[in-house]
């Protein structure tokens, strides 16, 4: 239950990414409403450009079938198709070598080598994809999807991630008015008793 509950959030996250205008195009071709997440590059891209991908052995998940998680949506909304282009398309002269068409598989494939492991990168700088991965994390509890804090989690039962907390304990002490009440009734226990000793003695004299 949880782990799909994480999915469902992480998928609702890189959709809303997709509204953005870079990101609903594909990264490599400009094909429109990509569904393919290159999480090697952090890029959204077409199913098309995904095969080349994954014959490059990079990571790739499809946005339909695949199970996201939540560092999946922190890495794609680190990175994205605008970040991720201006990196790799630095030095890259579309005169010389025009953006493939969707359906040209030889010329998309020339085009990703010379993205990915030619010289079109911008010199000296890393895979922006890595950078955002050896960042520091956020600090403890808080929800990178959602923003903030954790919901905090029910007495008993499922808590807003769907995972089963436990009720607490039961409290096998005696709580402290309890104790304040005992006491008090000793003491009042006591006060009789010397009254009723303190009467018998006055009897005792007058007698």
């Amino acid at each position: 239950m949880a782990r799909l509950a994480e999915s469902d959030a992480a998928e609702r996250q890189i959709r809303d990414l997709m509204r953005d205008e870079a990101n609903s195009f594909c990264a490599d071709c400009s094909a429109k409403s990509p569904m393919e997440l290159n999480l090697t590059m952090g890029t959204f891209v077409c199913r098309e450009c995904a095969i080349e991908h994954r014959s490059a052995k990079r990571r790739v998940k499809s946005l339909e079938t695949g199970s996201l998680m939540y560092d999946d949506a922190e890495l794609m909304a680190a990175v994205g198709n605008a970040r991720a282009n201006s990196h790799w398309l630095a030095n890259w002269n579309p005169r010389e070598f025009p953006e493939p068409k969707p359906g040209d598989a030889s010329a998309l494939r020339e085009f990703l080598w010379l993205k990915y492991e030619g010289s079109w990168a911008k010199p000296g700088a890393r895979n922006p994809a890595e950078e955002s991965r050896d960042r520091p994390g956020p600090p403890p509890g808080y929800d990178t999807v959602r923003g903030g804090p954790p919901p905090p989690p029910r007495r008993g039962g499922y808590d807003a991630y769907d995972t089963y907390r436990a009720p607490p304990p039961p409290r096998h002490s005696m709580p402290p008015a309890r104790y304040e009440s005992e006491s008090s009734s000793d003491s009042d226990r006591g006060k009789s008793k010397s009254k009723k000793s303190s009467k018998k003695s006055s009897k005792k004299k007058k007698s």
